[in-house]
């Protein structure tokens, strides 16, 4: 025999696992949009921005610090 406290409990939880599952696929796509977005917009204007000026650098410009990881990671640092 079953309490019917017991029953709710467990529908309980089910219901807030499908919430906890729809709002992790939620934000695991909302986390990938920006990065689309930022990858698209942010990064592409930082490139064009860098073919556009010369190649001689001034205190205070933005440059990015080349390493062996891919172009997204490299550190940022201030001349």
């Amino acid at each position: 025999m079953v309490h019917k406290g017991c029953l709710e409990i467990l529908n309980k939880d089910i219901i807030d696992g499908d919430i906890l599952n729809t709002r992790l696929k939620y934000l695991q796509s909302l986390r990938e949009q920006f990065r689309q977005r930022f990858k698209s917009e942010y990064i592409m204007s930082l490139v064009q921005k860098g073919r556009e000026t010369s190649d001689v650098l001034r205190a205070g410009d933005v440059v990015l610090i080349e390493t062996e990881e891919k172009r997204l990671k490299w550190p940022l640092d201030i001349t």
